[in-house]
């Protein structure tokens, strides 16, 4: 029979041991962002929100390739794709946006220096306790409840 103290230590070991994972998995694949979580929809139908994505700073960046990079006017990662190489950096957008992120947001192209990495691949859904967690009022208004009004939207009487 276990106690709550090897319970505690039980989940303190695996805490300390996906910490060491995560961070050798950067060092690994060269970036300080290994694994992330779309938070929107502007790359439909690519990627969606809630999907977990694999990333490495390996290589080089070519038009055409998803990457994480974060500009300091903007302050968190943004998951979109090189539309054009410039001479002063890379021209970036959404697929599902209408504009470049240059446009939108007002920024200069970005640098090799602002990428964390290229999307190696993503898993469906996997992302979404990650989204719960930073947060949860915002996860239980924009996607519990639009699966709800979208299902109840298709449903015949």
């Amino acid at each position: 029979m276990t106690t709550i103290k090897d319970d505690v230590k039980e989940i303190a070991i695996a805490i300390v041991v996906a910490i060491i994972f995560y961070y050798t998995l950067g060092l690994l694949l060269h970036t300080d962002l290994p694994i992330v979580s779309v938070y929107s929809d502007s790359m439909l139908p690519i990627l969606h929100r809630g999907d977990l994505l694999l990333c490495s700073n390996w290589g080089e960046k070519n038009k055409g390739d998803v990457i994480i990079y974060i500009n300091p006017k903007i302050g968190y990662p943004i998951v979109h794709r090189i539309v054009s190489v410039e001479e002063n950096g890379f021209i970036t957008k959404g697929d599902h946006n209408a504009r470049t992120d240059q446009e939108g947001f007002g920024i200069s192209p970005v640098t090799e220096n602002q990428i964390k990495g290229k999307v190696l691949f993503g898993v469906p859904l996997l992302g979404y306790p990650r989204l719960f967690i930073d947060s949860p009022a915002r996860f239980i208004r924009c996607d519990i409840l639009g699966v709800f009004f979208s299902t109840c939207g298709s449903l015949r009487v």
